[in-house]
Order: C-alpha cells, then structure tokens, then sequence
C-alpha cells in the first residue's frame, strides 16, 4: 500500500490518500492515526474525535474513539452554546443568535438573520435585496 499526504482540505481538515490494488482511497488524517495507534480499522459505528474540538490538532493525545451517536451528542451540545452578533441588514440593530438557528440560512446565502419578525416581513414585503421605499 502506498500513502500520500496528509493534504489539508479547504476547511482546514487533513486527508491521506491511499492506493492498494491499483485503488484509490481517500481517507482522513486522524481517523488513519487512531487505527494505526489501536492496530485494527474502526468499526463502522465507531468514529476518530478531537477531545479538545480542534480538528487540526491531530496529536494522538487529542484523539479518541467514539460512537457515531455520541459523537453526534458532542457536536449538538457545542452547537447550542455558540452565539453569535449579528447586525438587522432592516433597522441596522445588533443582536445576538444562537448559531445553529442561522448556520443553515448563512451558507445558502440567504439575506439576515433579521433582529424580529418585523424585520423579517419587511425584507420579504420590499424585497429580497432590502431595497425599501425612502
């Protein structure tokens, strides 16, 4: 088996890509060290986590297995915490929101978070791109 990388991905996470058998298989930095650090593959309900949350920081230390429901626990729990400011594009107020309620509108590009419904209504009602009258 011949090994190339580790290559980091745009997001930031690192991958190894692995050719056996005239095959090419892409598979993830920390997931490849924590099989190798255990000396078997992991189980298909078993997946690698950070325990300090940082997924460039692939230390053996950092990482550990866990099953994919409570891995999915872990990611939720962090999620409920994290806020964060945001400014009305309506009545320019500041305001905070949790992110995991605007994460998804944010990377389909959509116009907001909006501080209220108010805000909200009179974006759709003049506009998407909030041209209101004067």
């Amino acid at each position: 088996m011949k090994i190339y990388g580790p290559y980091t991905r745009k997001d930031g996470r690192q991958v190894i890509v692995c050719y056996e058998n005239g095959k090419r298989k892409t598979i993830s930095y920390p997931k490849y060290l924590l099989e190798k650090k255990l000396g078997r593959k992991l189980l298909p309900d078993e997946t690698c986590d950070h325990i300090n949350n940082d997924s460039t920081d692939n230390r053996l230390d950092n990482l550990q297995v866990l099953s994919r429901a409570d891995n999915a626990k872990k990611g939720m729990a962090l999620r409920a915490k994290e806020n964060g400011i945001f400014t009305c594009p309506i009545c320019l107020k500041s305001f905070t929101r949790n992110m995991a309620s605007v994460r998804h509108n944010l990377n389909l590009g959509k116009t907001g978070p909006y501080c209220s419904r108010s805000c909200a209504g009179k974006s759709s009602h003049f506009g998407y791109n909030n041209n209101m009258p004067e």
